[in-house]
């Protein structure tokens, strides 16, 4: 596969943002949200593979909040679980 690299300039131009918006967005940091949802998702996944795929968001949800002291809502887990 043949990849070409572009000027960041010309991409921030295509994409109409300021070359300093792209550069502050780079170096941002995690908020707490993000790193709570990384902690997360691995929990989604073994307990998805442990039920063999049948738990939807609400069960997801109620697992994880009784079993591992989270006080998440249900549209979170929806929203993890599709990505």
């Amino acid at each position: 596969m043949y990849t070409k690299a572009y000027p960041i300039t010309q991409l921030c131009v295509i994409a109409s943002i300021q070359r300093s918006s792209y550069y502050k967005w780079l170096n941002r940091k995690e908020s707490h949200n993000e790193q709570l949802n990384k902690n997360i998702l691995p929990l989604i996944k073994d307990v998805y593979e442990e039920k063999n795929g049948i738990l939807g968001y609400r069960q997801m949800t109620i697992k994880l909040n009784c079993e591992h002291g989270f006080h998440l809502n249900k549209k979170r887990i929806y929203r993890l679980q599709i990505a």
